[in-house]
């Protein structure tokens, strides 16, 4: 009886060290488990390629991890968490990241990944456009896509990032839009 109890505190303890451990997943982490998704199932589209950017801007930064509350929105709340954070960056969101207190590059090196959110975005959405046959579809599904890239295109040199992104309930209303599997039906012929 007396083995069985220390086998079953045993197991207990091995059990919650796991479960902690799959919880404080680091941000890499998690893109390299949508990356293994991706080629499990041969895809090489836009999310893939987002995916990679993704993965590239995140190591520049270091194996930084994502605050907690961020943490279960991208890695366990989400189908997409590349798309998912950039939806965060995009957003300019200074508490996405934990960073070490002092290394002021991580910092520097963050807000330069913030400001450059937009660049991957549009990116992002050329790729995604061109997986359909219908021309311009995309914007005209979802016209904030089109308020965006005409922003991108005209006023890029003139206004900062924060303006040329958007409000958060623009983007908000963007990412809901571009993450409903319906919204565009009919851009393929």
């Amino acid at each position: 009886m007396e083995n069985m109890t220390h086998f079953l505190i045993l197991k207990i303890i091995t059990l919650s060290i796991l479960c902690a451990n799959s919880f404080s997943m680091t941000l890499l982490q998690c893109l390299a488990k949508e990356e293994t998704y991706y080629a499990k199932i041969k895809y090489t589209g836009p999310n893939y390629k987002l995916n990679q950017v993704m993965i590239e801007e995140i190591t520049s930064l270091g194996n930084l991890s994502l605050t907690e509350s961020y943490n279960k929105k991208i890695c366990y709340n989400s189908a997409f968490p590349s798309l998912r954070l950039l939806e965060y960056l995009l957003k300019k969101e200074e508490r996405l990241m934990k960073f070490e207190v002092d290394n002021t590059l991580q910092h520097i090196t963050y807000k330069a990944l913030l400001d450059k959110s937009g660049n991957i975005f549009i990116s992002y959405l050329t790729g995604l456009q061109a997986t359909f046959t219908v021309p311009g579809c995309i914007e005209k599904k979802v016209p904030e896509i089109k308020t965006l890239m005409e922003r991108y295109l005209y006023l890029q040199e003139d206004v900062n990032k924060t303006v040329l992104d958007g409000s958060h309930e623009f983007i908000d209303s963007l990412f809901i839009k571009l993450n409903n599997p319906k919204t565009f039906k009919g851009c393929s012929k």
